[in-house]
C-alpha cells in the first residue's frame, strides 16, 4: 500500500512487486502441495532445497508454458524492496509535515535498490521521485487520524520489519546468494 500511495505516477513499480509476490506464492503452492512438501515451509528450507538442487539462479516452471525466477531470486527481490521500504519509512518519520518525500525517497533508493537496477531504471525512478508528495499529503492519502499516531505506527512497522529483514539477510549471506540477479 505504501508503494502504491507513493508511486501513483509510476504504476509499473507496484506491478513489479505484485508479480514477484504472485510468483513466490505460486512457487510455494506448487512445491509445498505438489512436489517438495516441507522444502518450502520456511525461507530457510526453500533456500536449502534450491541450493542443494542447484536451482537458485535458474528459471523454474510452475505451470505449463510459464516460467519464473526461482524462489530464491524472487524472494531476494522482495527482500531488497523491504530494505528500501524500511529505510524510507525511517527517514519519513524524521521529516516535517511540509517536507517533500522526494529527498528521502532518493536517498533511500540510492542506498538500497539502485545498485540492483540498470541505468535506465535508475533514471526513471529518479524522475519519479520528483512526483512524491509532502509528508502531510501522504498522511492525508493514508487517511491518518493524526501525524503523531501515524508516526508511532510507522515506527512500529519498522521495528517489526527490521528483524524479518535481518533474518532473511543472514540466510542469504550464509548461502552466498546476495549476488543473484
Amino acid at each position: 500500500m505504501l508503494l502504491s500511495l507513493l508511486y501513483e505516477e509510476i504504476d509499473f513499480v507496484e506491478q513489479l512487486y505484485k508479480q514477484n509476490i504472485h510468483d513466490i506464492n505460486a512457487l510455494y503452492l506448487l512445491n509445498f502441495h505438489l512436489i517438495s512438501g516441507p522444502n518450502f515451509i520456511s525461507v530457510q528450507s526453500m533456500i536449502n532445497h534450491e541450493v542443494q538442487n542447484k536451482i537458485t539462479a535458474k528459471r523454474v516452471s510452475y505451470s505449463p508454458g510459464e516460467t519464473t525466477a526461482s524462489g530464491s531470486r524472487t524472494l531476494l527481490r522482495l527482500h531488497r524492496a523491504l530494505e528500501f521500504i524500511i529505510l524510507l519509512m525511517q527517514k519519513m518519520t524524521e521529516l516535517k509535515d511540509s517536507d517533500k518525500l522526494s529527498g528521502v525517497g532518493h536517498e533511500s533508493y540510492s542506498a538500497t535498490l539502485s545498485k540492483h537496477h540498470t541505468w535506465l531504471v535508475r533514471k526513471a525512478v529518479g524522475l519519479a521521485m520528483y512526483t512524491l508528495p509532502t509528508r502531510s499529503q501522504l498522511l492525508q492519502k493514508m487517511h491518518a487520524e493524526s501525524t503523531e499516531s501515524t508516526i508511532t505506527l510507522i515506527n512500529q512497522v519498522v521495528d517489526e520489519a527490521q528483524p524479518v529483514y535481518d533474518i532473511v539477510q543472514t540466510v542469504y549471506e550464509e548461502n552466498d546468494l546476495l549476488s543473484l540477479p
